[in-house]
């Protein structure tokens, strides 16, 4: 099994100050009723916060960490242990 590392990266932008233009969130289609993701994009950057808590911290990933991230995903490379029920 691959084990997927993402490095936080303090020099990527918050979605106010890099992102250049207000940004458009989107929730996951998995969400429930109790809440879950929100995702936005810019030209180099995603952007993940807390649907129940739009106001609340935003993680920013560089666009290829994301897409390395939702592939393990896909494939059901990620290991047992990064996972939480």
């Amino acid at each position: 099994m691959t084990l997927l590392k993402i490095h936080f990266d303090a020099s990527l932008p918050s979605p106010s100050t890099g992102a250049g233009c207000a940004l458009s969130w989107r929730k996951s289609t998995r969400s429930g009723k109790s809440g879950c993701v929100e995702v936005a994009r810019s030209s180099q950057h995603v952007f993940v916060r807390d649907s129940t808590s739009p106001r609340g911290p935003v993680i920013a990933f560089a666009t290829q960490q994301w897409r390395r991230f939702t592939q393990a995903v896909k494939d059901g490379s990620l290991s047992a242990a990064t996972r939480t029920s």
